[in-house]
């Protein structure tokens, strides 16, 4: 960003010293924050790390301008468009999702708040595209359509079909509805949900 340590803490609003404790690895910086550093064209990597690696070495996650509703749901948006690519090293990846995941991955924003603590509205919301949909899910969150509109919620095999849970507002999750699988041509699941973005 050819930035000084000052310049930079002023471009992003931190003070010098925040700034510095970035760059020392003693904190990081929070998400918007790295939204701020990722818009500018910055490397979100050295800023995490202070290595900086070739972009082909990076891995791109698209965030598309979808909110799913984590509550009632939201009408779909037909024509779904890419506002930003986030670049993560294959290390932030081993760390943040070590688990087996396609790496067709992409990020979306979570609406309502039927999913706190677990997840919160307006968070960025990462998910897997690739899985595959023609077998039996397992218990997770998901990203769904139901009757035309994006849902979040945790999908819960029963006889005939799911059960879409949602947050008690605690840590226990509860029944919001059914999901019966006779209307298989209103309901599609679109990604599971592996996480929200955050830095620890």
């Amino acid at each position: 960003m050819g930035l000084t340590q000052l310049g930079a803490a002023k471009k992003f609003n931190v003070s010098r010293a925040t700034w510095q404790n970035y760059e020392a690895g003693i904190t990081e910086p929070k998400v918007g924050v790295l939204e701020q550093i990722a818009s500018s064209g910055g490397d979100v990597n050295y800023i995490l790390s202070g290595s900086q690696l070739a972009e082909t070495d990076l891995i791109r996650i698209p965030q598309y301008d979808v909110r799913a509703a984590m509550g009632d749901g939201v009408v779909v948006n037909d024509y779904p468009e890419v506002v930003r690519e986030i670049l993560v090293s294959p290390d932030w990846l081993s760390t943040y999702l070590p688990a087996k995941h396609s790496r067709r991955l992409a990020i979306i924003t979570g609406s309502g708040d039927s999913m706190h603590p677990f997840y919160k509205d307006g968070d960025l919301l990462i998910i897997d595209t690739g899985i595959d949909v023609g077998q039996s899910l397992s218990q997770g969150v998901y990203f769904f359509v139901l009757d035309g509109e994006l849902y979040v919620k945790e999908l819960r095999r029963m006889p005939g079909g799911y059960r879409a849970m949602e947050s008690d507002g605690k840590d226990s999750m509860v029944e919001a509805f059914r999901i019966e699988f006779e209307r298989a041509d209103d309901f599609q699941v679109l990604a599971r949900v592996l996480r929200a973005w955050v830095m620890e």
